[in-house]
């Protein structure tokens, strides 16, 4: 399967669920607002991503893994391995502690689809692949959460 995440993540274009709506350019306040974000609304974003993940996984099949793990924290949860067994409860944790930094990234693949949602640190999550009927599916669940789904053509 790792083989296929590493496809997919140098496929173009890519998605990118976040809660702002452009791309800011120097003359604008998006350090001020991405702070406020990171302060207050980061436990929010989570939970949205969170509810967004266990609706695609209650109707596709998916291979899911952690990355690297920070020396310090200490899961019952191996790395590099299929975690697709896990609890929805167990799942949700994992994804909160890698938006909250405790976690290094969990990489969640729809093998059928051929889809991956990467999920690291704050709000880096990204969804690489071409599968059109899934990435419909992601995105309206994605708007209706109140979070942008924008697209990258490149780095």
């Amino acid at each position: 399967m790792n083989d296929i995440i590493e496809k997919l993540v140098e496929t173009y274009p890519y998605y990118v669920v976040t809660p702002f709506n452009k791309v800011y350019d120097e003359k604008s306040n998006f350090f001020e607002l991405e702070d406020y974000f990171l302060e207050n609304y980061l436990e929010v974003f989570a939970e949205k991503i969170i509810f967004i993940v266990l609706r695609i996984l209650a109707s596709h099949n998916a291979y899911i893994q952690l990355t690297e793990l920070p020396v310090d924290v200490k899961y019952s949860y191996p790395t590099l391995e299929d975690l697709s067994d896990l609890s929805y409860n167990d799942l949700s944790k994992i994804i909160k502690d890698c938006i909250n930094c405790k976690a290094s990234a969990i990489d969640i693949l729809f093998y059928e689809e051929n889809i991956l949602i990467y999920i690291s640190s704050q709000f880096d999550v990204v969804v690489f692949g071409k599968n059109e009927n899934l990435l419909k599916d992601i995105e309206e669940i994605v708007t209706r959460e109140g979070l942008f789904f924008i697209r990258y053509d490149s780095w």
